[in-house]
């Protein structure tokens, strides 16, 4: 379906992207006339990103192109202040690496637009994987196709189910308003974050297809370990708050407390979590956690070690 009223603006947060940022620019630009502006936040970048852009925006001057620079702050501030500059009925985020198929944006409109659910709010899709150079990479392990649709904030609690990217999703500016945008405390998470916050104000619906490509280089491999664990300890909290915590949830932080051997006092953000969170991850909870889970893995070591010298006999 085509769509001749500009309804959507695309958010595309940048940081050091001069070797991408022109294909995932193109993957816009193919959208059609349903696109109404790009908004680019070059978040700092010390490369040549902000001249591609303005090179882009002077082939396409048909398409509104902004490129506003910002002091690094992340990509959550940078979207936020693109959410800001936005002012169509919705809103689309683009990573700078990743790129859309050219029926991205219409497809996710149509559901829109037949109603596909009550009080739909965000569409998202599926996505395949993209290498450095350009090429779609065969997916060998876990990879999350499109599942829930409608209220799915009970089933949100438990993973993040949405693709795994804001590269994939379609959302309702005036939602975005409401709920305040991506939380800029979150490292990690920060996506699962606002789709649960936007769950209790909406339902959510998806097309099945892989429209969307996710980049996959070095670069943006995840940032320090323990930076993001601080991250998570954050969102950890925000789950308890809303009374959203499970068990598997601080079980995983424990986990990797325990054996990174790194005390949760030391993360960024300990000191702004609950009197509770701060006990059950630095007091008595975690230490019980980690004596049961170093006995297990002695006794699964004693184990495979005895399996071993069996065999051999």
């Amino acid at each position: 379906m085509t769509f001749s009223v500009p309804r959507v603006d695309v958010v595309i947060p940048a940081y050091n992207a001069e070797k991408f940022i022109e294909q995932a620019l193109e993957s816009v630009a193919k959208q059609g006339s349903c696109i109404a502006s790009i908004i680019v936040i070059d978040d700092g970048s010390t490369d040549n990103t902000a001249i591609v852009v303005k090179e882009f925006a002077a082939r396409y001057c048909n398409l509104p192109i902004r490129c506003i620079s910002q002091a690094n702050a992340g990509p959550s501030e940078a979207r936020n202040n693109g959410i800001t500059l936005a002012k169509s009925e919705f809103v689309a985020f683009l990573d700078a690496d990743d790129v859309w198929l050219p029926e991205k944006i219409s497809r996710q409109l149509t559901l829109f637009d037949q109603q596909s659910l009550p009080d739909l709010g965000v569409v998202y899709c599926g996505y395949d994987l993209l290498s450095e150079e350009g090429e779609r990479i065969k997916n060998n392990g876990f990879k999350l196709d499109p599942s829930v649709r409608g209220n799915i904030t009970g089933k949100l609690i438990y993973a993040n189910l949405i693709a795994g990217s804001a590269s994939a999703v379609l959302i309702k500016r005036i939602l975005l308003d409401k709920v305040g945008g991506f939380d800029t405390r979150l490292v990690c998470a920060e996506d699962w974050d606002l789709w649960l916050r936007l769950s209790e104000k909406c339902a959510f619906d998806y097309v099945q297809d892989n429209l969307v490509l996710l980049r996959q280089h070095p670069n943006n491999s995840q940032k320090n370990e323990w930076r993001m664990l601080g991250g998570e300890m954050l969102f950890l909290n925000k789950l308890y708050i809303k009374g959203w915590m499970r068990w598997f949830h601080l079980a995983r932080i424990w986990r990797r407390l325990v054996l990174g051997g790194v005390s949760a006092q030391s993360l960024d953000g300990f000191e702004s979590c609950t009197a509770f969170i701060r006990y059950l991850l630095g007091g008595v909870p975690i230490k019980i956690f980690g004596m049961i889970l170093k006995s297990y893995l002695y006794a699964r070591g004693l184990v495979r070690r005895f399996l071993i010298l069996l065999l051999k006999n």
